[in-house]
């Protein structure tokens, strides 16, 4: 074993010849005008743009960091980010990896020829995307996603990113996934699924939900009318593709006791299209987070129940808002993955968010979802306008 994990440092030091100037964690590229790691390189771009003096370090600004304890003080980690030379103005977009390989293919191209080539297949591929939305959905989105400086996201729109990231926190149910796994292991054989587990996994579900939804300022800051009712959508998006994101994170989607144990609950039906969409999530959790607030915002999504009507919300608002978050996730994908597997990527979001409509669908005539929805819902409207209350006081 200690050979193996020796070996396995030894490859990646050989694949990061460089040490992060901040943490000295193994490097690759300098990022920012610095030789760092992509843990440091994320962080910086988080925090560079917010004022410094909120930051406070609990023992006089002399933290060491290091890769073992950089995520302790976020003061001390950036002071030493800007001490090493870090700026936003060196910021610098990597090569595509996908048109390397292009140019090694087509060697014999010119360089404008090769611009062409990619461009009309960028082209071709995303109108084929917006085809298919049309014939799914019967309306197209209004992003344009072919203007010049969609590679580039501002600071603005990274630190939503961030915020989208860690609103969304699957690592609350982490210590009850692993024990759901585990007691599967010997239900089969020995005893029955603890019903008391299946409990508090979705008791810490329900509060991820709720978290999620009253941390995002785009709910927050919509008339009370419009906010019920996304709450309440909000709530039926997550409980699903939140749901399923973390069944598959955890494994749970191979758990047969925990399955059984639910589609007694939620019926056989039901989960089975919840284990069906999981075979559309991204494995880039940035990507899957980003998608549950598209779903969230999105027009589909307000079927409720019948008497739900979107003549009471204000449509402009919401496709404004949902248009923001469409264009992050655009705008990330190309950023880390280049053109082509940014449609294809975003092909297969488009495919597991109709795949959790579909479940959405189902689940409005299962009675134990429809009060699950309106419990969290009024607990978050009720919390929310406490909110407001006080900050009015």
């Amino acid at each position: 074993m200690l050979k193996s994990s020796s070996k396995s440092i030894d490859e990646n030091t050989k694949r990061r010849p460089f040490k992060c100037k901040i943490c000295e964690a193994p490097a690759r590229y300098a990022h920012f005008g610095v030789i760092s790691c992509e843990s440091c390189k994320m962080f910086f771009r988080r925090n560079a743009h917010i004022e410094r003096s909120t930051f406070e370090c609990n023992f006089g600004s002399q933290c060491e960091i290091n890769i073992y304890n950089r995520h302790i003080c976020t003061k001390c980690r950036l002071d030493k980010c800007f001490r090493s030379g870090m700026s936003m103005e060196l910021f610098r977009l990597g090569y595509s990896k996908s048109i390397n390989r292009s140019k090694n293919k087509n060697s014999q191209l010119t360089s404008t020829d090769l611009v062409k080539t990619i461009k009309k297949d960028k082209t071709q591929m995303i109108m084929s995307i917006r085809m298919k939305i049309l014939r799914k959905t019967g309306n197209l989105p209004t992003l344009n996603l072919l203007q010049s400086d969609i590679s580039k996201l501002t600071n603005n729109q990274w630190t939503l990113l961030s915020n989208v990231i860690h609103s969304f926190d699957e690592d609350r149910m982490k210590s009850i996934c692993q024990r759901l796994v585990k007691e599967d292991k010997y239900s089969q054989s020995i005893k029955p699924l603890d019903e008391i587990l299946t409990k508090e996994f979705f008791r810490l579900l329900f509060e991820t939900t709720d978290i999620c939804l009253r941390l995002n300022g785009d709910i927050c800051a919509l008339p009370h009318n419009d906010r019920s009712i996304v709450l309440r959508t909000g709530v039926d998006c997550l409980l699903c593709l939140g749901g399923a994101f973390i069944m598959y994170q955890s494994q749970l989607n191979t758990c047969q006791s925990f399955i059984d144990m639910n589609a007694k609950k939620y019926g056989t039906y039901g989960i089975s299209l919840t284990l069906y969409s999981t075979k559309f999530l991204d494995p880039d959790v940035v990507l899957v987070k980003m998608g549950l607030l598209l779903l969230v915002f999105s027009k589909n999504t307000y079927i409720f129940s019948s008497t739900t009507s979107l003549d009471h919300v204000n449509a402009n608002i919401i496709l404004q808002i949902q248009n923001r978050y469409a264009e992050i996730t655009w705008k990330y994908l190309l950023y880390k993955y280049g053109y082509h597997q940014a449609i294809q990527r975003f092909m297969n979001l488009i495919l597991c968010l109709l795949a959790v409509v579909q479940t959405m669908s189902y689940l409005q005539s299962v009675q134990p979802h429809i009060n699950d929805v309106e419990t969290i819902a009024e607990n978050s409207e009720l919390e929310l306008i406490l909110d407001d209350i006080d900050q009015f006081n």
